[in-house]
């Protein structure tokens, strides 16, 4: 009879796995009938073991090292399709940066759990590493092993020590966190920043700052960063208001502050740090042969630039700012969408070191550019912030950084109602030069970086993707992609699908001429099944889509809506509550 009972609930359980969580009701709702319940009582020894065994599966996952054990399980199995579509061909993309990413050949799907509370946003391909928001956390994580190779605690603005447990995710620093919003919009909004190429930023350590009134010189000495072993490194903002030069060290892979000030004099108590990204070079890459400023923005709008001896030097917008800034070229120019955001999304384009930055808040879009050492504003171009917070966006504003796009133009989005709008500006003087409504009335929103393809751009509609709710027992918000190109002036939509993106972590390959992003489908049998899906950028065509999981713990719908990050060997990487999963095409 004991066995009998095991059986039962071994198959239930194999069940579940397969066809999904009706089993699992239909099972607790069994549980209603005395005479079913009579059967199942356990005796305590075998109660006993059950509980055992459950914590020792908990305990397992709490103390394992971060990237050592898969992304557990969920259900649906059998009722979801592991693959849909086909292999493409490469259709390489004009005037648009970036390299490979998946063809649909075979792809593997590799996942790596990094804990409970882990959740990874803001991946970053740096060599034959990635850097990765995971908690309050920043990971350095082996590209092919996915395992953590190193931490760097952002509550406290020092390094960590290695990865023991899976289960941390970095919230006990010696700093205490920001309290009420300002801890909310660095968790939904910092991500790592510009990633730096090979020479770095230059940079001194221990400087001083300067706010809105004064100024107090830091250390004149400089340093370049160190020559890392894939010449990488990143910008971070910490949650006790300090921006960090980050490098990849030695052939062990460790992470390296060689930069790191404090920023607070100039940034009060109750306020925070957004995000922060590295002057661009000459050629359009950040960091590389750049000037050594880094520039910052917080969220009560103070936006910050410090100077190579460390002298903080800030201007105050007057306005709540929840997106991250994006580094432009100066002038206004715009040619080669190859810079990054401070956010992660490519666009940008070639000029002269980066002395200019653009910011959303959430009421206006503002270009600023150096005055004297201090940011200035350059233009302001106010939008549309609707009437409230819409389900979907975090802020009673624009749910998207702006984007440079090719021909000297940039892009955003509002905030409006019936629906919200793309707005094409002017990057000279910020004037409108179109717009165009998008998706369906009182369904529309977006959050994360929009997707440059050229002189246009991919939308994604999150409308209703708030919380864990929309999403669960195989529900899906409205969704919809769109791709809007600026034609003749005019802002003309190219194509949509109805596609449900509720991160809106879109990234294109020109060199695939697929945009790709996490999406989910609607499942009869309550399946919660997540996939990345590949986009021609040119049709709108679905290519193919590959099932990165099953559950909860893969939903990539993180608050930042960070992009799927390519490596140059073609993966493609997506971070999710319980970690990192890996898309990769066959050898």
């Amino acid at each position: 009879m004991r066995h009998q009972r095991t059986a039962a609930l071994v198959g239930v359980a194999v069940l579940w796995l397969a066809l999904g969580p009706w089993v699992l009701l239909l099972a607790l709702a069994s549980l209603l009938h005395p005479a079913v319940r009579a059967w199942l009582r356990p005796t305590p020894r075998v109660a006993a073991a059950w509980v055992g065994a459950v914590a020792a599966a908990v305990g397992i996952a709490v103390v394992a090292p971060a990237g050592w054990l898969p992304v557990p399980p969920g259900p649906g199995a059998l009722v979801t399709p592991a693959y849909v579509g086909r292999p493409v061909a490469a259709q390489p993309l004009l005037d648009v940066a970036g390299g490979p990413g998946p063809r649909g050949e075979s792809p593997g799907v590799t996942s790596r759990w990094f804990g409970w509370g882990g959740r990874c946003w803001g991946v970053t391909a740096a060599g034959d590493a990635l850097l990765a928001r995971c908690g309050s956390t920043l990971r350095l994580v082996g590209a092919d092993s996915l395992r953590a190779r190193d931490t760097l605690d952002l509550t406290a603005g020092g390094a960590g020590e290695s990865d023991s447990a899976g289960g941390s995710d970095g919230s006990d620093g010696a700093a205490e966190e920001p309290a009420g919003a300002c801890a909310s919009a660095f968790a939904t909004t910092s991500s790592v920043a510009s990633v730096l190429g090979a020479g770095g930023s230059d940079g001194g350590s221990g400087g001083a700052a300067e706010g809105d009134g004064g100024e107090a010189a830091g250390d004149d000495a400089a340093a370049d960063l160190p020559d890392a072993a894939d010449g990488t490194g990143a910008v971070v903002p910490t949650l006790d208001r300090r921006v960090l030069v980050v490098a990849i060290g030695d052939d062990e892979g460790e992470l390296a502050v060689v930069r790191d000030v404090d920023v607070s004099a100039a940034v009060p108590a109750g306020d925070c740090l957004v995000s922060a990204a590295a002057a661009t070079g000459p050629t359009g890459t950040s960091g590389a042969g750049g000037d050594g400023r880094l520039w910052f923005v917080t969220r009560d709008g103070r936006v910050g630039v410090v100077a190579p001896d460390d002298t903080v030097r800030t201007t105050d917008l007057g306005e709540t700012v929840g997106q991250p800034l994006v580094v432009a070229p100066a002038g206004g120019s715009a040619g080669d969408p190859a810079d990054r955001s401070a956010g992660g999304s490519t666009g940008g384009s070639t000029g002269t070191a980066g002395t200019e930055v653009l910011v959303s808040s959430t009421a206006a879009t503002y270009r600023l550019a150096l005055r004297g050492g201090r940011p200035g504003v350059v233009w302001r171009a106010a939008y549309d912030r609707g009437e409230e917070v819409k389900d979907g966006q975090p802020d009673q504003g624009t749910g998207t950084p702006p984007v440079p796009l090719a021909g000297g133009l940039v892009a955003v989005t509002d905030n409006a109602e019936p629906r919200m709008h793309l707005r094409v500006l002017d990057a000279r003087d910020g004037s409108e030069v179109c717009s165009a409504a998008l998706f369906e009335d009182d369904h529309s929103a977006t959050r994360g970086p929009l997707v440059s393809v050229g002189r246009g751009v991919v939308v994604a509609n999150t409308a209703g993707s708030s919380g864990w709710s929309p999403t669960l027992l195989g529900r899906a918000p409205s969704g919809g992609v769109a791709r809007v190109d600026v034609v003749d002036g005019e802002c003309v939509e190219r194509w949509s699908t109805d596609l449900v993106a509720p991160s809106a972590g879109a990234v294109v390959s020109p060199v695939t001429g697929l945009v790709y992003l996490p999406t989910k489908r609607r499942s009869w049998w309550g399946a919660d099944a997540w996939y990345l899906t590949a986009v021609e950028a040119a049709t709108g065509h679905t290519a193919f889509g590959v099932r990165l999981g099953l559950g909860p713990l893969v939903d990539p719908a993180d608050p930042t809506g960070s992009p799927v990050a390519l490596g140059p060997d073609g993966a493609a990487y997506v971070g999710t509550r319980g970690g990192l999963v890996r898309v990769r095409d066959a050898d």
